[in-house]
């Protein structure tokens, strides 16, 4: 295709709706303080480990050094996405279709001039990426960006969740501790011993990890006039024993009734479960309420 000069007007408008697309997707967008005539695209460290680069978009066909008198000569804007990233969702080949040429780092790499046909091509390379983001996150990139409860919807009047959701506890407790006026960030990778992270003070933070605080069926025929929980900090006492170290508190959260306990790691030191009683008993000063997480380290 012949490389036109076209007006500076025309193709910054072709450079955003290509902007637009790629964010629609969940992939930001940044400008580098440097940059003259490109913008960098970025994971979200909300779906990833991390947030990095693994595009760039830029303006093509400016030469330097430019008489600032004359019209910006633009003849195309080309795109550039990392091989390792598009491998990661198992698109590599499909958008080498897309984008035939690449760099020697293995980028995959095209031209796209500034005719509004070449926007489908961009709409294929975004639905590609949309798709595989999809196959990889399922329901967290599905609902990016969204108030985690939606996937609570459609509620049923006089019904609770019956089913314990490890990714809605995270939100709820989240929440929680939102409106207590805390700070809150989340984990992006669910392997992490811990899932929310909350500063206190100017230097310390609380690493919290969020389990089911389940209703204890030892208690089950008890004549207690209060309900008995308990929270199993990990999987195996096994497992917990190596990662408990990076947890700082342990936060059970229930969906039946929507209480939740907050318990020290130490309690957890030479045990799996931990008991918590709604009033009287063991544990009964930390059921809802965040005790462990104002009074830390003092």
């Amino acid at each position: 295709m012949r490389e036109s000069i076209h007006p500076y007007e025309k193709a910054q408008k072709f450079f955003l709706k290509i902007i637009f697309l790629f964010n629609q997707v969940h992939l930001q967008c940044k400008v580098p303080l440097s940059s003259k005539e490109s913008i960098k695209l970025f994971t979200h460290k909300e779906l990833f480990e991390s947030s990095e680069q693994i595009g760039t978009i830029q303006y093509g066909g400016i030469k330097y050094p430019h008489d600032e008198k004359k019209p910006v000569p633009i003849k195309y804007v080309e795109l550039r996405l990392e091989g390792k990233f598009l491998k990661s969702l198992n698109i590599y080949d499909d958008m080498n279709q897309l984008l035939v040429d690449s760099d020697a780092n293995g980028w995959l790499k095209g031209k796209f001039f500034i005719k509004t046909e070449e926007l489908k091509r961009i709409r294929m390379i975004t639905r590609l990426i949309s798709n595989g983001m999809e196959k990889k996150f399922g329901l967290d990139y599905l609902s990016f960006g969204i108030d985690k409860s939606v996937l609570e919807l459609p509620r049923i009047k006089n019904t609770t969740m019956k089913k314990y959701d490890q990714e809605i506890a995270i939100q709820r407790v989240s929440d929680l501790l939102q409106s207590e006026g805390y700070k809150v960030s989340r984990t992006s990778n669910h392997d992490f011993p811990y899932h929310i992270s909350v500063p206190i003070g100017e230097k310390e933070v609380v690493r919290i990890r969020v389990k089911h605080l389940q209703f204890e069926n030892a208690y089950k025929d008890s004549t207690l006039p209060y309900q008995v929980y308990k929270i199993d900090a990990f999987e195996t006492f096994e497992v917990q024993k190596q990662k408990m170290k990076d947890v700082d508190v342990v936060v059970g959260y229930n969906f039946k009734d929507l209480s939740f306990a907050c318990l020290n790691k130490e309690q957890f030191e030479d045990k799996k479960s931990r008991v918590v009683h709604e009033r009287e008993g063991q544990n009964a000063n930390y059921f809802n309420s965040w005790r462990e997480i104002k009074e830390f380290n003092k």
